[in-house]
């Protein structure tokens, strides 16, 4: 059996999240089972979806109200059950090799804790890792091509297409939650990627543009 289940988080997402979806079971390698989070959408995602199949358990959780990324990760995350977690956002397109790609990389070196690809934008990187060489947070590699940038240079991963180590992340959890709760949806990625290398977890991205 696959050791990989994943996370989608969704806010009243349509065409977005479903080629989101699309791109998850046209994966070369599928996960053991997709959590879909319904974070307070006016439309239940269960309603959006009862006319939808995919070659894959899916759970659907909802919450009355948007909890924000954080909130939506800290609940879904209750339902993980695999060594591995893909953490992905709801208008990311995967490429087909994305899975099997990160999840070999994590089987490859027992300290990782989380490893990111690169996502493309429209015209250029949107992000490959968190850079803090400058002295301040910013996404590795954004507005540049791919080869313009070394990937080694990023220090943390962010949450928008991420595997993770799951026992990693619940043990650097804060008093039981894997994302900080002080976070709403803005640099949670940045402090759980500083509280994994605490714990001597280490983080990467691929080399690759797996997503976009």
């Amino acid at each position: 059996m696959n050791r990989v289940e994943l996370i989608v988080l969704d806010f009243d997402g349509g065409p977005d999240l479903v080629a989101c979806l699309e791109s998850i079971s046209l994966q070369s390698e599928l996960p053991t089972r997709l959590v879909l989070f319904d974070n307070g959408s006016s439309i239940p995602l269960s309603d959006r979806m009862k006319d939808r199949s995919w070659p894959f358990e899916t759970m659907i959780v909802r919450e009355e109200r948007n909890t924000g990324f954080t909130g939506g990760i800290n609940r879904s995350m209750n339902a993980i059950t695999t060594p591995y977690v893909g953490w992905i956002n709801n208008d990311v397109v995967l490429d087909r090799e994305w899975l099997t790609t990160l999840r070999a990389a994590l089987d490859a070196d027992d300290r990782l804790g989380a490893v990111q690809s690169i996502i493309r934008g429209s015209t250029a990187v949107d992000g490959a890792g968190i850079d803090i060489s400058s002295g301040c947070f910013r996404q590795l590699g954004h507005g540049q091509t791919i080869g313009e940038f070394d990937t080694r240079e990023a220090w943390g991963v962010s949450g928008t297409a991420t595997m993770f180590r799951t026992d990693a992340l619940r043990e650097s959890a804060v008093s039981g939650f894997v994302l900080h709760p002080a976070f709403f949806a803005y640099y949670e990625d940045v402090e759980v990627s500083a509280r994994l290398h605490k714990r001597g977890w280490k983080t990467a991205v691929v080399p690759l543009p797996l997503a976009s």
